[in-house]
């Protein structure tokens, strides 16, 4: 869905992202007997100018709200009553971060955070859109153990390890003992760890593609080619699962009121499956 093709380029795109039209975790189906748009919630981070995505989702319908730290204002949030654009990051937690690319500080939020501030948290995310260059990592984390994250029926992102790649490029130009090859594995391994975290909730990777990008390209000494960004979508297995009502009241040995409402969102989803 959406994505746009680079100057010169007919068959790369960028900005485009795959999502899962099975049930429940389908978006309404357009021209179907619902065309309210609050039966239906998207949480977009990062556009960076590009709304394709969130305008192609925006015509199920479903109700969107694209986050970035640029300061502009898309077309699409003036065009569509039910989409809105807010002037705001994603992080692991709320505060203040400098950008180098756009030279600015921004506001930046948590999941929960922006959730809570919109007053979104009676509803179920359908989907998740993450392309945020990089603090994917950190939001990951947070959310592997954010209660929230068992509202999510689906997580489109953008992952890059493009950092380490320019770190190699300094490796050329730099002491050997100012710079280690096991820093660089062992945040490799970190970011893996993140992603089994993150699995461990119920996601499954269904797709996952290159993100092809020639200045970040990582070579081995045979010219064998590595790209550095790419492309996946993770579904939310426990929607599928009879099991999942038992897995909310017993996690870490308590009940709380945030599992048991969200298990009562996600159960109102599971209604729409056929047996």
């Amino acid at each position: 869905m959406g994505g746009t093709h680079g100057c010169g380029e007919e068959k790369i795109m960028d900005g485009q992202k795959y999502v899962c039209m099975d049930l429940p975790l389908s978006l309404p189906t357009p021209g179907g007997a619902s065309r309210d748009p609050s039966h239906c919630l998207t949480l977009s981070f990062g556009v960076h100018l590009d709304t394709t995505f969130d305008d192609a989702v925006s015509e199920f319908p479903c109700e969107v709200h694209m986050f970035d730290v640029m300061p502009f204002y898309p077309n699409l949030a003036n065009q569509v009553p039910h989409v809105y654009f807010h002037q705001v990051g994603l992080a692991a937690f709320q505060h203040k971060l400098f950008y180098n690319k756009i030279n600015r500080t921004a506001d930046v939020n948590s999941l929960s955070g922006h959730v809570n501030n919109l007053s979104l948290h009676s509803r179920l995310i359908h989907v998740l859109k993450i392309d945020i260059d990089g603090g994917e990592w950190d939001v990951l984390k947070n959310l592997a153990e954010d209660p929230l994250l068992d509202a999510v029926g689906q997580v489109a992102m953008e992952v890059h390890v493009v950092n380490l790649v320019m770190s190699e490029e300094n490796w050329t130009t730099r002491p050997p003992s100012q710079v280690s090859r096991e820093n660089w594995l062992r945040e490799l391994q970190d970011r893996y760890q993140i992603l089994r975290l993150f699995e461990s909730r119920g996601f499954r990777r269904v797709f996952y593609w290159d993100n092809i990008q020639d200045k970040y390209a990582l070579y081995e000494k045979n010219g064998t080619r590595h790209e550095t960004a790419g492309e996946v979508l993770y579904v939310n297995t426990n929607w599928y699962r009879e099991s999942f009502r038992s897995l909310l009241r017993t996690r870490d040995g308590t009940t709380t009121t945030t599992n048991k409402y969200i298990y009562s969102l996600i159960q109102t989803a599971l209604k729409s499956v056929p047996p």
